[in-house]
């Protein structure tokens, strides 16, 4: 072989290498970037669920001051967390923060869909407020 063609073969594999760095850099910065992003939701998703639950709480009490059996209900918010789930990266969570946050979810999956909790909710919407509160100040965002 010709030097012109280990000059090209050459200039080949330095291209290549540098096109695959370029790949790889660029993956790990969308990925860094897209779990910051998911975190921030599931932050904004936690406080907009404790502002909830804090409305309706109060809510309760003024109703139950009127003697009506009518409660306010507002379902609370779960998409971030579904998205975070899926995605995967709640496992860089430490382990007790992680297993707070899933059984928070499963308890508020339980009462948006469970119609029991809609008429005598008071207990279990301020134990939901009290660990999404924990929740928030342990998240990172």
């Amino acid at each position: 072989m010709s030097n012109e063609a280990w000059v090209s073969i050459l200039i080949a594999i330095v291209a290549g290498s540098f096109t695959l760095l370029g790949i790889f850099i660029e993956h790990s910065l969308h990925e860094k970037r897209e779990k910051k992003r998911l975190f921030k939701a599931l932050f904004d998703e936690v406080k907009l669920n404790i502002y909830l639950a804090e409305n309706t709480l109060t809510e309760i009490k003024s109703v139950e001051k009127m003697k009506t059996k009518k409660f306010p209900y507002r379902p609370l918010y779960t998409q971030s967390y579904s998205n975070i789930r899926s995605s995967g990266y709640l496992a860089d969570l430490n382990e007790e923060l992680r297993v707070r946050l899933e059984k928070t979810f499963d308890e508020v999956y339980a009462y948006n869909r469970d119609a029991a909790y809609k008429y005598w909710h008071e207990a279990s919407l301020k134990r939901l407020f009290d660990e999404l509160s924990y929740i928030k100040n342990k998240l990172p965002h």
